[in-house]
Parts: C-alpha cells; structure tokens; sequence
C-alpha cells in the first residue's frame, strides 16, 4: 500500500514538474523549428535516431521482440 502511493505521488510530481516545464515553452513556439529545437531539448529524439532503433528492432527474432515488449508492459504497469 505504502509502495503503491509513492510510486502515485511520484509520477504526479514527475507530471507536474514536466508540465511547468515544457507548457510555457510550447506556447512560446513560432515555427516548427523551434518545435523540433524543443523537442530535441526535452528528450525526444531525431526522426533519424528513431528509425536506426525501429531497424534495429526488426532485426531482432520473435522472442526478444515479444520479450522486451513484455518487460515494457510489465514497467509502466509497475509504476502506474
């Protein structure tokens, strides 16, 4: 029970801190470049850096696809 409320107050100060972050930087956006520009600075990365994972993703057989989609699944329900 204890467990379960730290990891909720948890992720509710992790929303808010990046909220108070990243809202008042959005609404300064102009052009998509400075979107892009603001992407990159949070965390996001490059459409390029996507697609290298995504290809070495597929290059993978079916049981560490299945296997890491399984630990992703079981992490986010964890810290729900």
């Amino acid at each position: 029970q204890g467990f379960v409320s730290l990891l909720s107050y948890g992720n509710v100060i992790f929303i808010a801190i990046f909220l108070r972050t990243v809202i008042p930087r959005l609404l300064a956006v102009e052009s998509m470049d400075d979107f892009f520009g603001l992407a990159n600075e949070i965390g996001v990365p490059s459409k390029n850096n996507m697609i290298a994972s995504m290809e070495t993703v597929q290059a993978y057989d079916f049981l560490p696809k299945v296997g890491l989609y399984t630990l992703a699944f079981i992490a986010e329900k964890v810290t729900l």
